[in-house]
């Protein structure tokens, strides 16, 4: 497997309710629920989370799987030794979707685009195996 990949197999009895309502927090806080339409390829939906410290990347890693990135940033007059950034992602549809199912009673400010993104998975994704 490629560096930076844990299987985004999500096993939802192995997590807690404290750590679903805290990766909630962290997406409404310091992430995002995206929408992907690349030219030529299917649109999907991607959940990020984005932080300079990188053992809460790498918890959330461990816990729920995806792909962790560090990004260096670039010198510059204000800031002449920026700390590195830290990604954590994950795009596999059904993995999306079963964590947005998990923590979106625990969203406060992205809760409206969870739903969409989980009403978009599940009729353009989902339906034929979930049915």
């Amino acid at each position: 497997m490629p560096r930076g990949f844990i299987k985004p197999t999500i096993h939802p009895s192995r997590v807690l309710s404290v750590d679903w309502a805290y990766l909630a927090a962290m997406i409404d806080g310091e992430g995002s629920v995206a929408y992907v339409k690349a030219p030529n390829q299917n649109d999907f939906y991607t959940l990020a989370v984005y932080n300079s410290y990188e053992p809460l990347i790498d918890w959330i890693h461990r816990t729920f799987g995806g792909r962790k990135y560090t990004i260096h940033r670039i010198t510059t007059n204000v800031c002449s030794n920026p700390k590195p950034q830290y990604r954590w992602i994950i795009s596999s549809q059904k993995n999306v979707y079963l964590i947005l199912l998990f923590i979106i009673p625990f969203l406060k400010v992205k809760h409206e685009v969870a739903e969409i993104a989980l009403q978009h998975i599940y009729r353009r994704k989902l339906r034929t195996v979930v049915n």
